[in-house]
């Protein structure tokens, strides 16, 4: 006896394949038909340092390959994580790249059930194609980019209590110690420049010299309140592997899945059409055997 055919399977990897397909078809789409962004600054960010023509600067290799370029032409006057820090301040102005629909639709599809900022974008290679990044996308971009490089580098979290906000910076090590950037905000870097570029520790021991570097600030208090905050994290580790494996991961289903589930549709389809050929035949043989006995 051939068992009945479950709907609810067949409902499941027909909706599974329709939702991968239609990813599918959104990211190819993105592929030839990038979606452009505005790069024109908000108004409010007039003091961001954004030069659009770095917008072409679109990959991480690409991105390397300026900041060489730079380094070469500048060598002995700055270091290289100096070179990548003023290139990033012109790179982006403020403001969270997100996916979209087109970019990674399943990241964005499935951000409200692990919600977090799940949509905000953290695969380096995926930031440097926007012209805006926030602080912590920034400081991906630029500890990803040092990496490449040889240095060790590690992110630096900060909390106001006050007015209950946060910012991300990183620190590179070169010359016998730990050095402070901050892409995002834009500290004065002749200030930083006559310290060597001081760490975060140092710059929090001195808050003086934190103010002076944020004087252009809307609110160099808080931003020293920040610094006196501050925690480092691990050498060398990805600020936020959780949302990485996440995007990563949800991309690659969203190019490649389509097709395991197309070929699971097809085999369960072959296999219940032998089964049902095989049963037809098997009671076909048992009417023929009974009919014999009867006559």
């Amino acid at each position: 006896m051939i068992r009945k055919k479950s709907p609810i399977w067949d409902i499941i990897l027909i909706s599974a394949f329709l939702l991968t397909f239609v990813s599918f078809l959104l990211l190819a789409n993105n592929i030839f038909h990038p979606v452009s962004y505005s790069l024109i600054k908000p108004a409010k960010l007039q003091n961001d340092q954004f030069d659009s023509t770095l917008v072409k600067l679109n990959t991480m290799s690409k991105l390397e390959s300026y900041c060489d370029s730079m380094f070469s032409a500048n060598q002995g006057t700055k270091t290289y994580p100096g070179i990548v820090a003023d290139v990033m301040r012109k790179k982006f102005y403020h403001g969270y790249s997100y996916y979209d629909m087109s970019s990674n639709p399943l990241a964005v599809l499935f951000a409200p059930i692990v919600k977090n900022g799940a949509e905000a974008v953290v695969i380096p290679s995926d930031i440097v194609k926007y012209p805006m990044a926030a602080c912590s996308q920034q400081s991906i971009v630029g500890m990803q980019l040092l990496r490449r490089k040889g240095y060790n580098v590690r992110k630096v979290a900060m909390w106001d209590s006050i007015n209950k906000v946060g910012h991300f910076t990183f620190e590179a090590y070169y010359d016998n110690g730990w050095h402070y950037f901050d892409t995002n905000l834009e500290p004065d870097t002749e200030i930083l420049r006559e310290y060597k570029r001081p760490s975060v520790d140092y710059l929090a021991r001195h808050p003086d010299i934190a103010m002076e570097a944020y004087r252009n600030s809307k609110d160099a208090a808080m931003l020293t309140r920040l610094i006196e905050s501050y925690k480092t994290g691990p050498v060398n580790k990805f600020p936020a592997p959780n949302a990485y494996l996440y995007q990563v991961v949800l991309k690659y289903i969203g190019y490649f899945a389509w097709i395991f589930i197309l070929l699971v549709i097809v085999l369960r389809y072959k296999f219940q059409y032998k089964r049902k050929q095989a049963y037809k035949r098997e009671n076909k043989h048992q009417k023929g055997f009974a009919y014999s006995a009867l006559s």
